[in-house]
């Protein structure tokens, strides 16, 4: 072997070296002869057993090197002398090797042997050309063969020793096998093999299949399996290759099957599952996915250690090489019916039902689904008969019957493909006898009849209504099923386990609570010592319960061993993995052996626990304070046996770390076989402890029971008696605080029934458990007993017995429910079904019961037995019609929600099918629909639970097919009548027919021929609604449709396309029609629209209003000549809306949609509506204004209102009906509306203020278009006047003559100028605080810097100089401002013009003109700094006074008050005169409107045609009687402005040629005789006003008004002799003395 490995040496450094071509070459050729490779291939065979394990060289050598430091054993180094080993070794392994050269000797004999018998082999490697094989061949004249040497090579391959010459091992073998299909199924075949006998090997050691197996044993016999199972799964053919070839596998594996424990199981069910793969998704994906789920970790293993990359490799090769993926299996299906064919009945029992494992339960269905594809018809009848004769057992099985539903299921619906369907239907045909139709039938009834009179079906059936429901906690029997839910691993700690603990000084012993299955431990170590570790940890079980820890502590012959671990130094973490869970009671951790640091323990000396002093005292007794340093730092206890234990034996407290342990575990009820009488006696004393704790649990189950029925039943009471308030309020100390603003009665039943039941029903759950684990047991020791103490032949399987459980009860129906959904699919047992009632069951039952899952499949079976079936539709539409049909004649004495749910879900859902029986369905909700308005469309119940899903129905029936369906000929027929009928209910007949119904070919063709003659015959009524309630059929109508078009008839219209048919049958109907030829009274008689006001305003459901205007849109868009129609019933509604209030958002919003087009508005403009709407605008504001004295609070008061403006808005945005509206002179209509909402007060809300935004944006657009629409507004607005005036409504008409002033003489609006108000910066101490909210806007401050002055004082508390003038200056750019300026003026004329200088100073002359223009235009807020006049010294800066007014271009009146001459057109002048004549008599009351009317007046007076006419009215008498009435009771304002009026009416009755307009207005109005007498007072109460006493101040208004009077004098004496007398009379006695005069001029002129 050395030589061969020199040899080796030598050739492969050779090969690394170029210069020794030639001499290699020839040495390479002298070794290439086949007995060299064969003597080479021996050496490997002889070290397969070497490396079997891994060598006691090898552990040494790395073990020394890993463990080595202080406290390992002194060996003797002996260096190698260093040289040069090559060619034998080389530097490297020589330097790494130097202590001894051949202590690796094995391996690199292997290594090297292995490299050159590869490269013997395979020499052609070394070259890179692409064609290797061919090089090869031409070149080598010797083919050196490897056969008989598979195996040498497959166990190097697959030992997870040699992984160093795995690629080498690889390449032979491939080389050997030449492709990679042969390469894999080769030595799978080897490895399956070799894990087989393996298997055989344990399980014969343990003594066969029903022997017990040891722990350690299962371990191994579960790593067989699984890595049996990975490789089969990466290539299922080759295991179904081995299979085929070995036969006795599967056997074997289905006996075992029956013996083996859960971890067994799944990998052996993984194995059969594969045998019968049958390349389909769903048993392999199934398969991937369970194993993943299981929940093992199987140890590495050999198909795991495969390089990913080859593996992708091998599976490819393996798949391009073959046809199919799969072999045919047919030959090992037999597996199944040996021992008389009771293995199947067996498996499905024992793995599809009974084990209490998803995992497990979804492999054996997959398993048999691949039998069932591998078998032929027989084998299937036989399956398919085994499994449903298991129907009628399945409810015993709770949720485990979910895979077994989901295989026949599966295997019921299966058709795989056309040519085997036939076959597939026979098979179905022959095992679905009506024997098995009825037992399935006659189970599914018990089912629901045991749910149905179940004792406590009422409390579940309100509690799940009421609290969150997750389970039925009130069984009086607990089920075996339920009672064993599947558990997941969860993490525990050790703490959370226990129950008793008792240690040793290196062994912690757990006594458990219960029995637990454990996957995972985890050990932790924290605040870890250097000085001492663990090395080895051992892991000890047993799953006997014991009352004492003492019987377990020292005896280990009890003890089981699960796993030894070794640790690294110091390792502080450790996870320990079970490949097989282990099921424990008790549970002991061992910590074998330890690692001791002797350095870091000489660094560590004794410490006294008390006073923390170093002891050296050799019996550990502390110097200082006597304490014995041994003594445990937790419990004080001493080990005097070994005073330097690891744990402490008492408490278990370690001085070297922390020991946590948690483990991943569940609860577990599977006990230790019994193996004597002894245990038996154990056993049965457990059995009856436990039974008294399940009845003691059980009894407080029903002390909650009591409370809850109680509560159940007074829910809806509001009143408890005394002793049940007494325990509510003691149970409600556990409820949450006082926030939750929940029914007690509620909040109570949740923690009773949520917490209190669900804990006791789980301790209940947990006792039936535990009986039954040691029930079992028991009933297996005594069954092995009666057999005579020979081995029981199979797994002892207990048959369950019937029960009355709720929760199983309710799985099965679910399941059941999946089961017809199928049988449903096939014609003949669909008809026996529905014969044997199977309708009626599930209407009465299923829909209401059960969880909504349950529900909603019972409707989706109720569909599919219904489809396409005569009688099943007639009989169903029968059932929902009584139904509801009695709810509705009831609805007042029940919760009609609750009664008719499910009934509408599932009238919707089945209207949803397309079928030829569409139209009887149909039939059934319009029915209902009319009945249900006619009933209750006021009744909120009603509406919302029974109206809304019949709209929703016809809605969906209406809604015309996708493009891409149209030729899909069921779609289209239901759509087709659906549309139609609903649309003639809605009075309006029009039929949205989207097709025909499938089957009437001939129908279809007349119709595409007739379709030009449809058109001329729109007007025939085609379709009745009241015939096809009767039961007309929809052909019927296209019958009619082919007589009435027979007269035109073209071949070329046959080929118009399915289109053409669908529009011919829209435009059909007539929505109007239908409602004015309906029946003589019934269901039907509504006029015109009343049942689509009833639904579209609907006050109870916005649902309805929505789904309503829904249904009209969705009509609608299919035609327009419908649309107008619709528009005109829509407008016929408007005036519903003004009582429904915000119920007509909905229709607004509709309408808005509809009215978007401007044809539309059009077309209701020509119909009048703009009257109809101003009408309602009109009446509307009426209602409100009539709410104004009542204390009515409505805070959406003025939505509809709103509304209708808002449409009149959108009416008014088209120019031709702007016109049509003034011309109709509606403009009046909305004034008034606009007058009436501005002096609305108390039921003003912010819709009320929109509403008058709207309108006076209205009128404002108006008048803006031209000066006829003003004129009109001036007409409208004296008509108000008039109205008004004589109502005495004085805000009404301030607010017209506002209006008139306004258009007139429009007023230029007030500019908002933004101010930054700075404090001077030398004044900072003298004034506190300063103005933070800048800039503030001259709208909030006031139109004058004096307001500037006193905000400043204000905000600032400086309230003693907000009135003194002159204690506070202002200065804006340099300037002190005085305080009677405007902020306007000062913003223009002082703060811009600085900017604009400042500005061009800085700009260059090029850019002068755009730095004014932008600077003008972005001009900053206006800086104001204020100061305390006279702290700063003496001002300098410069005082602004006065400012130039803003003068306008001067315009001429006649023109630029044209507008005014339309008041005197329309009669205003005489209405004003009279408002003057009227308001004198109260000046102070009145003043305001009186103004306003003497503004108007003046307004009016700026041209000369209204002058004349006021004169012609008299107008001015008339004023200066007025004025005097206004100069007695000293009313200036009003004064002012009645002596400007004066002033121009004498200036243009003077400048008359006719003198006699000034005598006649003198006199017109004047009540006295005398016209001269009239003059002369006039002048002399004129004159009495110009003398007013000297020594009074006068203020600014009286000082105008004298000046005016001075003015207007000299033209009151014109031809009024009198008047002149007395004139002249006044002046008279100054005139005599010039002297006095002279003296008084003086003094004026002295004396301002």
């Amino acid at each position: 072997m050395q030589a061969a490995s020199v040899a080796s040496q030598y050739t492969l450094d050779g090969q690394e070296k170029n210069d020794f071509a030639s001499q290699l070459l020839q040495a390479c050729s002298s070794l290439r002869n086949q007995n060299f490779v064969n003597y080479l291939m021996d050496i490997l065979q002889q070290l397969v057993h070497i490396f079997k394990s891994s060598t006691a060289s090898f552990e040494a050598t790395h073990g020394v090197s890993t463990s080595s430091g202080c406290g390992a054993l002194l060996t003797v180094r002996r260096d190698l002398p260093a040289g040069n080993f090559s060619p034998f070794f080389s530097d490297s392994y020589a330097k790494a090797h130097r202590s001894d050269i051949f202590i690796d000797y094995h391996r690199l004999l292997l290594e090297n042997a292995f490299r050159l018998v590869y490269t013997l082999v395979r020499p052609e490697k070394q070259d890179k050309t692409g064609e290797k094989e061919k090089v090869y061949k031409i070149s080598s004249a010797k083919d050196l063969k490897l056969d008989g040497y598979q195996d040498v090579l497959c166990s190097y391959i697959n030992n997870p020793h040699t992984a160093f010459v795995r690629r080498y091992a690889r390449r032979l073998f491939l080389h050997l096998c030449g492709s990679k299909t042969h390469y894999y199924s080769v030595r799978d075949s080897w490895q399956f093999s070799s894990e087989v006998k393996k298997l055989y090997k344990h399980i014969n050691k343990s003594g066969g299949l029903q022997s017990p197996i040891s722990y350690e044993r299962s371990v191994k016999i579960v790593k067989c399996l699984s890595t049996m199972a990975e490789v089969a799964a990466a290539r299922p053919r080759n295991w179904q290759k081995y299979c085929l070839k070995h036969g006795d596998v599967l056997s074997f594996l289905m006996n075992g099957v029956f013996y083996f424990g859960e971890e067994f199981v799944i990998q052996t069910l993984k194995l059969l599952n594969l045998a019968f793969y049958s390349g389909k998704d769903m048993s392999h994906s199934t398969q991937k996915a369970e194993s993943g789920d299981s929940g093992t970790s199987t140890n590495k293993s050999v198909a795991q250690a495969l390089d990913s990359k080859k593996k992708k490799k091998g599976e490819d090769g393996t798949e391009s090489g073959m046809e199919k993926s799969y072999l045919d299996m047919e030959a090992v299906v037999d597996i199944f019916a040996d021992k008389g064919g009771d293995v199947l009945g067996q498996f499905v029992d024992c793995f599809l039902l009974e084990w209490n494992s998803s995992s497990v339960r979804t492999e054996a269905k997959s398993v048999l689904y691949g039998a069932w594809h591998h078998g032929k018809q027989p084998f299937k009848e036989a399956m398919l008969m085994a499994l449903l004769q298991k129907v009628k057992n399945m409810p015993m099985y709770g949720q485990n019957i979910v895979e077994f539903t989901e295989l026949v299921t599966w295997l019921l619906g299966k058709a795989p493909d056309n040519s085997l369907k036939q076959q597939s239907t026979g098979l179905i045909d022959r095992c679905l006898t009506p024997d098995v139709i009825r037992c399935i039938f006659e189970t599914l009834h018990s089912q629901n009849e045991l749910i149905a009179n179940h004792p406590n079906s009422r409390i579940y059936n309100t509690l799940s209504g009421l609290v969150e429901f997750d389970g039925y906690y009130l069984e009086s029997e607990p089920c075996v099923a339920c009672s064993s839910p599947e558990v997941p691993y969860s993490r525990m700690k050790l703490e959370s386990l226990k129950s008793e603990m008792k240690f040793t000084d290196n062994r912690i012993i757990v006594k458990c609570t219960g029995s637990y299955t454990i996957q995972t431990v985890t050990m932790n170590v924290h605040d870890a010592r250097k000085s001492k570790s663990v090395k080895v940890l051992n892991l000890y079980y047993n799953n006997r319960p014991v009352a004492d820890l003492s019987e377990l502590k020292n005896n280990w012959s009890l003890w089981k061993r699960a796993k030894s671990c070794h640790l690294a130094f110091n390792q502080t973490e450790l996870k320990v993995e079970f490949p097989i869970p282990i099921t424990a009671c008790n549970f002991m951790i061992e910590l074998d052996s330890f690692y001791e640091n002797l350095q870091a323990l000489s660094l560590e000396p004794l410490q006294c626990p008390r006073c923390s002093r170093p002891v050296t005292d050799k019996h550990g007794i502390c110097g200082n304070c006597h304490e014995n340093a041994y003594q445990c730092r937790q419990c004080r206890n001493i080990n005097y046996e070994n005073l330097d234990s690891f744990l402490c034996n008492e408490c278990g407290y370690s001085k070297y770390g922390r020991f946590e342990f948690n483990f991943m575990a569940k609860p577990s009820f599977t006990f230790d076989s019994m193996e004597n009488d002894e245990d038996m006696k154990r056993g049965l004393a457990a059995i009856e402890l436990e039974s008294e704790n399940a009845h003691r649990r059980y009894q407080q189950l029903l002390g909650f029971k009591k409370p809850l029925l109680k509560i159940v039943s007074s829910i809806g009471e509001n009143e408890m008696d005394s002793q049940q308030k007494d325990t509510v309020q003691q149970m409600m100390v556990s409820l949450p605080g006082p926030s939750c603003k929940i029914n007690r009665k509620i909040a109570l039943l949740g923690v009773l029934y949520g917490e209190k039941c669900k804990a006791a029903f789980d301790s209940v759950s947990k006792s039936v458990q535990t009986l039954q684990g040691l029930r079992q047991v028991l009933m297996s020791y005594l069954h092995q007993k009666l057999s005579d103490g020979a081995v029981a032949t199979s797994r002892f399987v207990i048959s369950r017995s019937p029960n009355n459980c709720y929760g199983c009860a309710t799985t099965f129906v679910t399941q059941c429910l999946e089961i017809l959904q199928v049988l449903s699919k096939h014609l003949n047992l669909k008809k026996q079904l529905v014969t044997a009632g199977i309708l009626p069951e599930l209407f009465e039952n299923n829909i209401h019961q059960g969880p909504k899952a349950a529900r909603v499949q019972a409707r989706a079976v109720l569909c599919a037995f219904s489809e396409g079936d005569i009688n099943a539709v007639t009989e169903l539409n029968s059932l929902i019609q009584k139904k509801v049909m009695y709810c509705l004649e009831h609805h007042r004495s029940m919760d009609i929600a609750l009664a008719t749910r499910e009934e509408l879900l599932l009238l919707s859902e089945v209207c949803s099918l397309a079928d030829e029986f569409w139209e009887s369905r149909l039939r059934v909700v319009f029915q209902l629909l009319f009945s249900s308005i006619k009933l209750g469309a006021k009744h909120p119940a009603i509406a919302e639970h029974i109206i809304l899903p019949c709209l929703r129905i016809i809605s969906q029936a209406c809604t015309p097919p996708k493009p891409d369906t149209v030729d899909k000929e069921q779609g289209t027929g239901k759509s087709v009548s659906a549309a139609q009928l609903k649309d003639e209910n809605n009075s309006s007949g029009f039929g949205s027919l989207s097709g025909f119904v499938s089957g009437n070919k001939s129908a279809a063709e007349h119709t595409g021929k007739n379709w030009d003659a449809s058109n001329k015959t729109r007007d025939i009524q085609l379709l009745s609604y009241s015939e096809w309630e009767k039961g007309a059929s929809y052909l019927d109508f296209v019958r009619r449709q082919y007589k009435v078009s027979q007269a035109v008839k073209g071949l070329g219209q046959r080929s118009r396309s399915q289109r053409n048919e669908y529009l011919v049958l829209k435009y059909g109907l007539r929505w109007k029609r239908r409602a004015s030829k309906t029946s003589k009274g019934g269901l039907f008689a509504f006029e015109l629209g009343s049942w689509v006001t009833e639904l579209v305003l609907s006050a109870c459901s916005q649902s309805i209003r929505s789904e309503m205007c829904m249904l009209i849109n969705l009509l609608c868009a299919q035609s327009s000549s419908r649309r107008f129609r619709l528009l005109n019933l829509l407008m016929a509604l408007l005036p519903a809306t003004l009582a429904a209030g915000e119920s007509a958002a909905e229709y607004f919003e509709l309408l808005f949609k509809m009215v978007a087009s401007e044809d539309a508005r059009l077309f209701l403009t020509v119909c009048g509506c703009l009257t109809s709407i101003c009408k309602l605008i009109t009446q509307e504001v009426g209602n409100v204004e009539s709410l104004e004295r009542s204390l009515h609070i409505d805070i959406s008061q003025g939505f509809i209102l709103h509304k209708l403006i808002e449409l009149l808005g959108k009416f008014l945005e088209v120019p031709n009906i702007r016109s049509s509206f003034m011309r109709d002179n509606l403009l009046s209509d909305v004034l008034e509306a606009l007058i009436v909402t501005r002096g609305l007060i108390v039921q003003k809300t912010k819709l009320i203020s929109d509403c008058n935004r709207l309108l006076k944006d209205l009128l404002d657009s108006l008048l803006l278009e031209s000066s006829e629409n003003k004129r009109q507004f001036i007409r409208a607005c004296i008509c108000g006047l008039q109205i008004h005036g004589e109502e005495r409504k004085g805000r009404a008409c301030l607010f017209i003559l506002e209006q008139l002033c306004n258009l007139i003489c429009p007023s230029k609006p007030e500019s908002l100028n933004l101010l930054v108000l700075n404090k001077a910066h030398t004044q900072e101490e003298f004034i506190r605080g300063s103005m933070t909210k800048n800039p503030y806007s001259s709208a909030e401050v006031g139109p004058l810097m004096r307001d500037v002055k006193n905000k400043i004082c204000n905000q600032l508390d400086l309230l003693a100089l907000a009135e003194d003038d002159f204690a506070m200056e202002l200065l804006v750019a340099g300037n002190i401002i005085s305080l009677d300026l405007s902020i306007a003026q000062v913003y223009e004329q002082v703060w811009k013009k600085s900017n604009i200088q400042s500005s061009n100073a800085a700009a260059n002359s090029t850019l002068l003109s755009a730095s004014s223009v932008t600077s003008a235009r972005d001009c900053p807020p206006m800086t104001v700094t204020y100061r305390l006049q006279g702290l700063d010294g003496e001002a300098t800066e410069p005082m602004i006074k006065e400012l130039e007014e803003d003068r306008e271009e001067s315009q001429d009146p006649e023109v630029e008050f044209a507008i005014a001459g339309a008041v005197r057109d329309c009669g205003g002048l005489e209405i004003l005169l009279g408002m003057i004549q009227r308001l004198r008599d109260d000046f102070k009351s009145n003043q305001e409107q009186l103004v306003a009317v003497l503004n108007l007046l003046m307004h009016c007076c700026k041209i000369r045609e209204n002058r004349r006419a006021l004169l012609r009215l008299g107008a001015l008498g008339l004023l200066l009687e007025t004025a005097r009435c206004a100069f007695s009771v000293d009313a200036m304002e009003p004064a002012e402005g009645i002596l400007l009026i004066v002033e121009s009416l004498t200036l243009e009755a003077n400048e008359s040629d006719n003198i006699n307009i000034a005598q006649s207005a003198l006199t017109v109005s004047s009540e006295e005789t005398g016209t001269g007498e009239q003059a002369k007072k006039i002048v002399v109460m004129f004159l009495e006003r110009l003398c007013h006493p000297s020594g009074l101040k006068k203020s600014n208004k009286q000082q105008r008004n004298t000046e005016m009077v001075a003015r207007i004098l000299p033209y009151l004496t014109y031809g009024e002799p009198a008047a002149m007398e007395a004139l002249i009379q006044h002046f008279n006695p100054n005139l005599q003395d010039w002297r006095g005069f002279d003296q008084l001029q003086k003094q004026h002129e002295e004396k301002p």
